[in-house]
């Protein structure tokens, strides 16, 4: 008889087998480390050995060998009954294939970039280790590109002979072979030990369907050992003779079964273990049997009512279906929470969306619990990555304010101050330096322009420029490799270096920073040999490798809660198993993206086909939903396309309606999860009552503001209140795009030195006398080349247009009489003083001035100046009438106008003549005594917008007033 067993699905894996083997010993505490036993992953033989303590409720055993299976290595085997035999040559590490693949992959397409021929390696590492998982022989890829295919197909075959022409080759010169090759070549060396010599102790496989030949074939071995036991996980003994003739790939136990029929058995041949404990929840079962049975058979649904499927099956299975991932996140991390409120009570999210587990993990870090996400994070999203990153960031030649800013207030940046001092110099340089459109000149210039400024700050970005320059200078050139990686290592340890303690300390310490050394040190010891490769290249493939290095730490995670993938979790039972993320292409995950075989050239070349991932992943569902209580969650959307429902969701659900449920009903969990979530993100009370009214004491109220400041505080009161009460002023943005700003000083600048020397007086044309102003003029940013490639054509339109409009204005009498004149009056017995700025004044003919304001944006309408709202044109006639320019003489105003000068070579001019310009200046001065007075009142509030229909476009402290949510308030009002 066969030593071929199943443990059902609604049983704990590990559990059910340490009883079973604890039982073999008969108490014997020794006989346990006797046996032999192969499991499918680390993880499971974790939990088997946790397993054992319970069984035999911690008392002094000693516990058998666990080995993963596909890991095995000679320390578990016995070849002295086999033949002499070569040893079987070490296996490459997976680190020096992939750049030795990268090497291979270059040399075929020297215009390939880094990141691509990472990528590109990693696929053909995946490849090698699939043809030798599935016992395939490299040289027969020679045949799967038929003729009448296209050149894509025969230039990918070209690709495709790195690995039956060149690589046989590099691994003989490295005395090594592919791992997935040597891990079959140690399984079929042990099944021949087993053969010439059986063993005399237990030998047990657990948990493996037997879905790969070697892995299979050693299973098989064992299962006719005399000592010999093969554990297959939830085998279903029950399916009818029909079922097992219509089982294909996709159906989850079609591995298992296609072992037997490979092997020699048959499903008979299957037994229970422990034949007196048989399934815990048939009924549950029997809803998985039947939603996932094969497509030919699907006619017996039929046949069920709510006799064949009692609604106990449905008992403590849920289904919630959420808009975001978001919400499926929230939903997830509350109910894990929950758990913890049970004493002992254990719980895990098991998730093929790594996406999803982060969000998961990352929710949860509110109630401060740190979960077990065992496939660890990426090395790029932990600090010492980060940093690394920067540090290449930072080093390129044309590296933006961003990555300097990004380096230098990294919390493991100090480049020899205290991290306190190095936060504080970076502030001090970004206010002063890197705030505002992007400079070109690296870290010299700014060392440069700081020594001005400071000198400290100066002498320290000078230090680290120079620190910086073996990794700049030669940032085009091309470098080895390991030189590159040293210099990287270098300078990064020195930007990690504070006074009292090294760089090195800093950054390789904590499980992240082990793993980042040892990785580096294993990428240095791999790149032997491999081109040379500028500082952009080294940048890319650093990136591209760094995020395939997962961290894992050790400790720190609660004990009752878990993340986990399927094949890890399928063993282990859960008081309560969450599956997120169950939509199609991620419940079964969607087929991975082939460059290099189409699905018929799988087929032909013997390769597994997408449906077999189906059928594990059909298989990993079917053993976790059978857990006592499962709630399955998706998201209606996933990145912001909407998502379909995984076929399972659907065939649970068809099968509950053939049985004349409502699963809308019955799937609904009995709490309600999703409410209770966003009401932890929901504030008590939704908007404040009403936006803000700050009353300051008349001593620090505002005595002076400008012409252009009236208006702003007649429509938004709120940003004087802001700007001149708190001292407030809005930042330039980090590498910001040129603003309009600079463009409008640029204008102002070359118009006030054309303009003042007259046209009578000019020597040259004056369009050309304009332009060689304006050359000057942009010539003072020439660290900003950015200013002159965008502004300069619309420079050269605006100046044709000007100084055709400025010759006509000469020949009809009109002469500059006052440019760029700054002024001050006293308004109501000098309690407020008014300043004001004119661009220019002309004098008429007749000797009255005429008032111009250049534009560069958009010009107030008519409308807003006759009204009121925008009073800087008549209130610069009021002052030009009381001779606030011109020392006192005054000026009757004949006209004001703004001259929009935009790049359409227009001139849109808002203007009043004599009849009514007196009346505006009177209404404008009646509007601004108003509102001193008015503001005098300690009792008046600086209200931010109070009338919603004057408010400004502009307003850089509307988030300090809140507005966005007041002013969403009062729509709902509305």
């Amino acid at each position: 008889m066969s030593g071929i067993f199943t443990i059902p699905p609604d049983r704990c894996f590990v559990t059910t087998l340490a009883q079973g083997l604890w039982e073999q010993t008969e108490g014997d505490p020794l006989a346990l480390s006797q046996m032999m036993i192969y499991l499918p992953t680390r993880r499971a033989g974790r939990a088997l050995r946790e397993a054992f303590l319970r069984v035999t409720e911690a008392g002094a055993a000693l516990l058998p060998r666990m080995r993963p299976l596909g890991d095995v290595d000679e320390e578990d085997l016995d070849f002295t009954s086999v033949q002499e035999q070569d040893d079987i040559p070490p296996a490459i590490t997976p680190l020096r294939r992939q750049m030795l693949l990268i090497r291979c992959i270059l040399a075929k397409d020297p215009t390939l970039p880094y990141e691509q021929a990472t990528g590109l390696a990693q696929s053909l590492g995946l490849l090698l280790d699939q043809v030798h998982t599935e016992g395939l022989d490299l040289s027969a890829l020679h045949h799967i590109v038929p003729d009448y295919l296209s050149d894509h197909w025969k230039e990918t075959l070209d690709f495709l002979s790195i690995l039956f022409d060149t690589w046989p080759a590099i691994l003989e010169e490295e005395g090594c072979i592919d791992p997935a090759q040597r891990r079959a070549l140690i399984m079929k060396r042990q099944v021949e030990t087993w053969q010439a010599m059986p063993p005399e102790t237990p030998i047990i496989a657990a948990g493996s369907t037997g879905s790969h030949p070697a892995v299979g074939a050693m299973m098989a071995a064992i299962a006719r050992l005399e000592q010999g036991e093969v554990i297959l996980p939830g085998f279903d003994r029950a399916l009818d003779p029909e079922t097992r003739e219509e089982i294909e790939e996709t159906h989850p136990q079609f591995t298992m079964h296609h072992w037997l029929a490979q092997n020699g058995f048959t499903p008979a041949d299957v037994r229970l273990w422990q034949d007196e404990e048989g399934e815990q929840n048939p009924h549950r079962l029997s809803l998985l049997r039947e939603a996932l049975r094969p497509a030919n058979t699907t006619d017996q649904w039929l046949h069920l009512d709510q006799n064949t499927l009692p609604k106990d099956a449905l008992k403590g299975l849920s289904f919630l279906t959420l808009d975001t991932v978001r919400q499926e996140a929230d939903v997830l991390a509350l109910r894990l929470r929950e758990i913890l409120e049970t004493p002992h009570k254990t719980a895990a999210l098991v998730t093929p969306d790594r996406a999803l587990a982060a969000r998961v993990a990352a929710t949860l870090k509110r109630w401060d619990i740190d979960v077990n996400d065992s496939a660890g994070t990426p090395l790029d999203q932990w600090p010492v990555g980060s940093f690394l990153s920067n540090i290449l960031a930072a080093a390129e030649p044309d590296a933006s304010a961003i990555a300097y800013l990004s380096l230098l207030k990294h919390p493991l940046a100090a480049a020899g101050l205290d991290p306190i001092w190095c936060r504080r110099y970076t502030r001090l340089t970004e206010r002063a330096l890197w705030r505002g459109v992007r400079r070109a000149d690296g870290w010299d210039g700014a060392a440069a322009h700081m020594k001005q400024e400071q000198l400290d700050i100066g002498l320290w970005l000078e230090k680290i420029a120079n620190h910086f320059k073996p990794l700049q200078e030669n940032w085009r050139d091309k470098r080895p490799l390991t030189e590159r990686i040293e210099a990287h290592i270098s300078l990064a340890q020195h930007m990690a270096t504070t006074p009292q303690q090294d760089g090195a300390d800093r950054l390789w310490r904590g499980e992240a920073g082990e793993a980042a050394v040892i990785w580096l040190e294993a990428w240095r010891a791999a790149s032997a040999q491999m081109p040379d490769l500028t500082g952009g290249d080294y940048a890319a493939l650093f990136t591209a490798l760094l995020h395939q290095v997962p961290v894992r730490p050790r400790y720190g995670h609660h004990p009752r809660l878990n993340i986990l993938g399927p094949l890890e979790a399928r063993l282990i039972h859960f008081d309560v198993c969450l599956l997120g993320g169950m939509s199609e292409d991620i419940w079964p995950p969607a087929p991975a993206i082939d460059p290099w075989l189409s699905r018929p050239m799988k087929r032909d070349f013997g390769l597994p086909l997408p449906e077999r991932r189906v059928g594990l992943s059909a298989h990993d569902f079917a053993q976790l939903a059978a857990m006592p209580e499962v709630m399955v969650t998706r998201a209606r959307r996933v990145g912001g396309s909407p998502a379909v429902p995984s076929r399972f969701w659907l065939q649970v659900e068809a099968v509950t309606r053939a049985a004349g449920y409502d699963p809308n009903q019955l799937f609904t969990p009995d709490l309600p999860w999703h409410e209770w979530a966003q009401a932890l993100d929901r504030p008590a009370q939704e908007f404040p009552m009403a936006p803000p009214e700050p009353l300051p004491p008349p001593s620090i109220r505002p005595r002076q503001l400008s012409v252009t400041e009236i208006g702003t505080w007649y429509r938004n009161p709120y940003a004087i209140y802001a700007k001149h009460i708190l001292k407030l002023k809005k930042l330039d943005l980090i590498d910001a795009d040129v603003a309009a700003s600079d463009y409008g000083n640029l204008i102002h600048k070359a118009l006030e030195l054309f303009v003042r020397e007259e046209i009578k007086a000019k020597a040259v044309p004056p369009l050309e006398r304009l332009l060689e102003i304006g050359e000057t003029v942009f010539s003072a940013l020439a660290d900003r080349p950015q200013v002159r490639a965008f502004w300069w054509p619309r420079f050269e339109r605006l100046a044709d247009w000007f100084v055709v409009h400025e010759v006509q204005r000469y020949e009809e009498g009109y002469r500059p009489h006052i440019i760029e004149g700054d002024g001050v009056i006293k308004v109501i017995d000098g309690v407020f003083s008014l300043r004001g700025r004119v661009d220019r004044i002309d004098l008429t003919p007749e000797g009255d001035a005429s008032i111009i304001d250049y534009k560069t944006g958009t010009i107030p309408t008519k409308k807003q100046v006759f009204a009121g709202h925008e009073p800087q044109l008549p209130l610069l006639a009021r002052m030009a009438l009381d001779g606030a320019f011109t020392d006192g003489k005054k000026l009757v105003p004949a006209d004001f106008a703004y001259w929009a000068l935009s790049e359409k070579n227009e001139s849109k001019i808002v203007q009043s003549r004599s009849n009514t310009i007196l009346k505006q200046v009177e209404k404008a001065s009646e509007g601004l005594e108003t509102l001193v007075r008015l503001y005098q009142n300690p009792r008046m509030p600086y209200r931010a917008e109070p009338n919603p229909r004057l408010a400004m476009k502009y307003n850089d402290y509307a988030h300090l007033a809140r507005a966005a949510e007041w002013l969403r308030g009062r729509e709902d009002a509305s």
